[in-house]
């Protein structure tokens, strides 16, 4: 045991003398019984005692946390929920729960505002609007702390309406596009230009990136890059979408660039993304040199935290804050690669990563330089867990 345990004894009399007489006489006439139950009791002492010290990785903190992630599909929404989730996991010791939210076509048009509005004054909402809504709102029976996780506005209703069932605390990550005192913590980009109370903001997007696990992973799968000659580019290439407008000048800049530094020596690493047009991926592999360009195949899971611990470099297209953000937690230096239409917001995001010394615009030429790798979602998490899971 870590502490002694001291007994003090008096001979002033007491109300209990007489019962203390007689269960010493009664242990006195039977003492395996009296042994055998002392026993019982101090190991079931011990048990809680390890229990808590294993749901307890900082002073302060009372119990065993749950959290419960609600995403949507496999997105870069569900990376940012699940990305601050496992960073609370590891630093305080949470356990986690995700609930995948299959939205109806017809509630996924109603704005979040009318969601929260039905959630509290409709029998039956929100499960009416969701087709697995039993199992997506179900209460929990474990106890502890409940922390209910979600990214976008899809979402943000209902984990409002989860926490207040659990009785639980609510994060909302993006912009939940309802009032933010409706939820006890909200995270932003830095550049949404938004603030509030109980709003945290981020140097770009959580993630589930981490030096840890591009480490890990590169690893892994050292083998099955080891065919592939030295030095190793990552190049990321994203796709349209409401912020950037790619043209067919653009994929034709693309392409031209990838043969350039292929010519130069470069061995690419290229990892689309769903919003990738396929056509774009099968002009790449017919102008580049196929021992010299490897292209994920969209199948299994993206292999690209690996190929940010094998590659020595990144080229990365500016449409995707998720990208540019992960691709900055490696700390290789991060070359972004301009496309049409770029959004008055997403250039505050790029002033900001290149004043961190992070990125800069690809100019035809890869170089080297270094910086602190970015650690936003772990910076986030210690601030949540001290917040919400220590008094």
């Amino acid at each position: 045991m870590d502490r002694d345990i001291h007994c003090s004894v008096s001979n002033a009399p007491s109300p209990s003398s007489g019962r203390s007489k007689k269960r010493a006489k009664r242990s006195l006439q039977n003492p395996g019984r009296s042994t055998e139950k002392n026993g019982k009791r101090m190991k079931q002492r011990i048990s809680r005692l390890r229990r808590s010290r294993r749901c307890s990785h900082l002073s302060g903190q009372s119990n065993c946390s749950l959290v419960v992630c609600l995403t949507l599909g496999n997105g870069g929404t569900r990376a940012q929920a699940l990305g601050l989730a496992e960073a609370l996991e590891s630093r305080f010791g949470s356990t986690i729960q995700e609930r995948r939210i299959v939205i109806k076509s017809w509630s996924k048009r109603l704005p979040a505002r009318t969601w929260h509005w039905a959630s509290r004054n409709l029998f039956g909402w929100p499960e009416i609007g969701i087709m697995n809504g039993a199992s997506a709102m179900a209460p929990i029976a474990s106890r502890g702390t409940r922390i209910i996780i979600g990214a976008g506005r899809h979402v943000a209703p209902l984990v409002s309406a989860l926490a207040s069932r659990l009785q639980g605390k609510s994060i909302a990550v993006l912009n939940p596009e309802l009032p933010f005192d409706n939820f006890d913590i909200v995270v932003l980009p830095e550049h949404d230009g938004l603030s509030g109370s109980n709003v945290l903001t981020a140097l770009g997007s959580l993630g589930r990136v981490t030096p840890k696990r591009i480490e890990r992973e590169a690893l892994l799968q050292a083998a099955r890059f080891a065919h592939l000659t030295q030095p190793k580019l990552a190049v990321l290439i994203g796709g349209r979408s409401r912020e950037f407008t790619w043209t067919d000048l653009d994929e034709a800049r693309l392409l031209a660039a990838c043969a350039k530094l292929v010519a130069g020596g470069w061995t690419l690493l290229v990892t689309p993304s769903p919003r990738t047009d396929p056509i774009l991926m099968d002009r790449l592999r017919a102008s580049v040199d196929p021992k010299r360009c490897w292209v994920w195949d969209l199948l299994g899971p993206n292999p690209y935290p690996a190929i940010l611990g094998l590659a020595e470099a990144v080229l990365v297209t500016e449409d995707s804050v998720n990208m540019v953000s992960e691709a900055s937690s490696s700390g290789l230096p991060v070359h972004v690669f301009r496309v049409s239409g770029r959004h008055p917001k997403m250039a505050k995001f790029y002033c900001a990563m290149q004043a961190r010394s992070a990125v800069r615009e690809f100019d035809g030429m890869i170089e080297h330089w270094y910086y602190a790798p970015l650690s936003e979602t772990d910076r986030l998490a210690e601030i949540i867990g001290l917040r919400l899971l220590t008094h």
